[in-house]
């Protein structure tokens, strides 16, 4: 691989789209025990440390962006994106691929619902990562805030790749983003608090998206959290909300 100038991590994702391409063909088909010629393919460099993923520090967070006007040079989705990331822990892709019907707002726990969504409208038509992604997260504090200021969506950046480069570029000229992390880097501190707060892997895993199969190296039995388990998980680790965000 390396002759042909492909590292090691391009290939193992190459393994993984493939992977995730056969799984949603086998969903559609609704096929019970599917084959899975690619799950659990993973090339590394043996002469590389696996890279520790990064995380924007909760006391970051507190201090820079939710200082009054941190975010007065973004533009209203923008922020209100990076605000949903995090308080849900969601991909951005995930949040500003929303499409409206999955933004739910009625009934007693608000909530994103995180799915491949079918549909001749556009707008209404999404794909997530895989199958272990498909889920619904709560919304709490800061995100639910943005929420209600986005019910029908983020249509300035719905199926475009321009928000982390746009967000990432404002971050870094005004100071906001530490030396090395990115925004993705909020997806992983919300997994930190949870985990600082006691949640084995399992629950981390359900409420982030992650193969709980896969993690485990076994079959996965037994009913998932309801969202009510989920709300109570998203409240106890929750930051506090500062009245110009809310």
């Amino acid at each position: 691989m390396a002759q042909e100038g492909q590292s090691a991590e391009t290939a193992s994702k190459d393994f993984t789209y493939m992977s995730g391409m056969l799984a949603r063909f086998y969903d559609d088909l609704e096929h019970d025990d599917p084959p899975q010629p690619y799950g659990g393919v993973s090339i590394r460099d043996r002469h590389t440390k696996p890279a520790q993923k990064r995380e924007v520090p909760v006391d970051w967070i507190l201090e820079k962006w939710f200082a009054q006007g941190a975010f007065d040079g973004l533009n209203d989705e923008a922020r209100d994106i990076l605000l949903i990331s995090i308080e849900t822990g969601c991909r951005q892709s995930e949040v500003f691929n929303l499409p409206a019907s999955a933004i739910c707002l009625e009934g007693p726990i608000p909530h994103l619902r995180i799915a491949h969504e079918l549909s001749n409208d556009p707008d209404e038509r999404r794909e997530v990562k895989n199958l272990p992604s498909h889920r619904e997260i709560p919304l709490v504090g800061v995100a639910l805030a943005a929420a209600k200021r986005h019910p029908k969506g983020f249509p300035r950046y719905r199926n475009r790749s321009s928000y982390s480069a746009a967000v990432n570029k404002y971050l870094r000229e005004n100071s906001l983003m530490p030396e090395g992390i990115t925004i993705g880097g909020t997806r992983h501190s919300w997994e930190s608090r949870m985990k600082r707060a006691g949640y084995q892997m399992d629950d981390r895993g359900e409420l982030m998206g992650h193969s709980l199969k896969q993690s485990r190296g076994r079959e996965v039995y037994g009913d998932g959290m309801t969202l009510a388990d989920r709300l109570l998980i998203a409240q106890e680790v929750m930051l506090s909300v500062p009245e110009h965000l809310k």
